[in-house]
């Protein structure tokens, strides 16, 4: 039995995490608000169910990017207040995981969506 109150303990803390970043990181507001949109097409579109799997893959890739790159910010600021170059290219590198995931999304997201936009509303 304690095993299950310190998985819902983990849990508690991981949801505590992702609304820690909602809240304070813009980006993944943006974030959010793109998956929303991209949600809302997805239901407006007839996708299948593969365009699915990959359209949520997408999403939780680059919001866990995101929330990977708020960590490294914040433990690179607890360590120190210093701008070492150690510390910017750590920083730099994390915000390049989020710009990679967010570019290869896009990218994907076009290669799903286009063919039913084209087909919805060619002539």
């Amino acid at each position: 039995m304690n095993s299950v109150f310190k998985s819902w303990a983990s849990l508690r803390c991981a949801l505590h995490g992702v609304c820690h970043v909602i809240y304070s990181e813009r980006n993944m507001r943006v974030h959010l608000v793109c998956a929303v949109l991209v949600l809302a097409a997805g239901w407006y579109f007839p996708l299948q169910a593969w365009e699915w799997v990959v359209v949520l893959g997408c999403i939780g890739m680059v919001m866990a990017m995101e929330c990977v790159n708020t960590a490294m910010e914040r433990l690179g600021d607890q360590v120190t207040q210093d701008r070492t170059p150690l510390l910017r290219q750590a920083k730099d590198a994390a915000a390049a995981g989020v710009l990679l995931a967010a570019t290869t999304a896009a990218v994907i997201g076009l290669i799903i969506f286009v063919p039913h936009v084209w087909e919805r509303f060619k002539t």
